[in-house]
């Protein structure tokens, strides 16, 4: 899971004549397992996925205090630990307030600092500012928003409030609510949602379609500039309600999540056709992560689950395979991720983003974007190599754990694993 996968983001990460484009993909309740490149055993179709991998770099050891949505959206945003922020355990509903403290700077301001034009489009789930009449969950839909990524340093918004099993369902583009709402009633597993308001213009069948649409949108609108762009694009799927469209139905023959999980794969798919159709593919730097894993329970053997009894939200440990190193004979305890510091855009270390460290230099990074990763050195750049420094605090307490330091643990490159703190041991998996 994501050590620091709260600064995925801050990620900007290229010191380069010509800043690249950056586009990050978050599904989720991903789970790690899911994805043919991470677990060949895998019988869901991910094409694109895999190709992600193939072409550039997964990392498959890194770890979160916080395996759940919005602690891993706040700090992606902001490039600190969440618990550092007012919100010690759990999520925010739709309703939440605005959790960035204000004055925070995020990914969106930070990069517009340095030249890039920023958007948003999909799940936000860190609260925002509703115009309340009477209480909470009473909300004028006809009024702005006071506080959104709209005030957060983003140039363009397109969002829902949270995941797309909490009300209030509406999108909302550039702090305004789009269309005037209706009542949605409770249903159940797969396709669960809440009793709450839904604006007349969102279907939760088509919302990652809608989504979809906006973010390659937004792609070709913004490849006519020459500025730089960044485009974080963080999805409903394939989180509950498990309703994949019609034409992905039965995709698989493992239920709604199986064909869902297989439409987030077309979509990445969709992100890469614009990127190329639209002529910006060379100076692109794609990412891909999961905020967590599957919403799924863990089941006893033989009972049903959902591949056996599509109502029922759980897994029979005999159809999964668990993620961690007892379960692979390489280490996979996470999904993958990239961590980097705002000095890779250009600016210098300013300090600004509270946590992290850079392992990444900015030498690799171009080498892995001059070619969609076909360039990638086989052996990595020392910068890569260097390990942590002994007095790190963070390396120390996970000495005492028994861990090794961040920074000494592998990574995978170019096809091959990398230890990236100890030598130059280089491994295919």
């Amino acid at each position: 899971m994501q050590r620091l996968a709260f600064l995925l983001l801050a990620f900007a990460a290229i010191a380069s004549a010509q800043k690249p484009n950056i586009v990050f993909i978050l599904a989720d309740d991903m789970g790690f397992g899911d994805v043919q490149a991470l677990n060949p055993k895998s019988k869901i179709p991910t094409p694109n996925l895999n190709r992600l991998s193939r072409e550039g770099m997964t990392f498959v050891d890194a770890h979160t205090g916080s395996a759940v949505c919005t602690p891993t959206r706040y700090g992606l945003v902001t490039g600190r630990y969440s618990w550092r922020g007012s919100l010690k355990k759990g999520v925010l509903n739709g309703y939440g307030k605005p959790l960035i403290e204000q004055g925070r700077e995020t990914i969106g301001s930070f990069l517009k600092s340095q030249g890039y034009y920023t958007g948003i489009v999909g799940k936000w789930h860190l609260g925002l500012g509703f115009v309340r009449k009477s209480n909470e969950e009473d909300i004028d839909f006809t009024q702005g928003l006071t506080d959104g990524p709209h005030t957060r340093g983003f140039d363009f918004s397109f969002i829902i409030p949270a995941s797309l099993d909490f009300p209030p369902y509406v999108f909302i583009r550039n702090g305004q609510i789009t269309r005037n709402v209706t009542l949605q009633s409770a249903t159940a597993f797969p396709g669960f949602l809440r009793n709450g308001p839904k604006g007349r213009d969102l279907n939760p069948e088509d919302a990652l379609d809608d989504l979809t649409a906006e973010a390659t949108a937004y792609i070709h609108e913004r490849a006519k500039h020459d500025q730089p762009f960044m485009l974080y694009f963080p999805m409903t799927a394939p989180h509950k309600p498990a309703l994949p469209h019609k034409r992905f139905v039965g995709a698989t023959n493992l239920g709604p999540y199986g064909d869902f999980v297989n439409q987030v794969d077309w979509t990445v798919g969709e992100a890469f056709n614009a990127l190329d159709s639209a002529g910006v593919a060379d100076n692109t730097v794609v990412f891909y992560s999961s905020d967590n894993g599957s919403y799924m329970y863990h089941l006893a053997p033989g009972e049903k689950d959902h591949v056996t009894d599509a109502t029922v939200q759980g897994f029979d440990e005999t159809h999964h395979t668990s993620n961690g190193c007892f379960a692979e004979p390489r280490p996979i305890s996470g999904r993958p991720v990239t961590t980097c510091r705002s000095s890779c855009a250009g600016s210098g270390s300013t300090g600004r983003f509270a946590d992290g460290r850079d392992h990444l230099s900015d030498r690799l990074l171009r080498d892995c974007r001059c070619d969609r990763g076909r360039r990638c050195p086989t052996t990595p750049p020392k910068e890569l190599l260097q390990p942590v420094a002994a007095n790190d605090r963070q390396a120390r307490l996970e000495a005492r754990a028994g861990h090794p330091p961040f920074g000494q643990r592998p990574v995978r490159h170019s096809g091959r694993e990398v230890e990236a703190g100890g030598g130059q041991r280089l491994r295919r998996p």
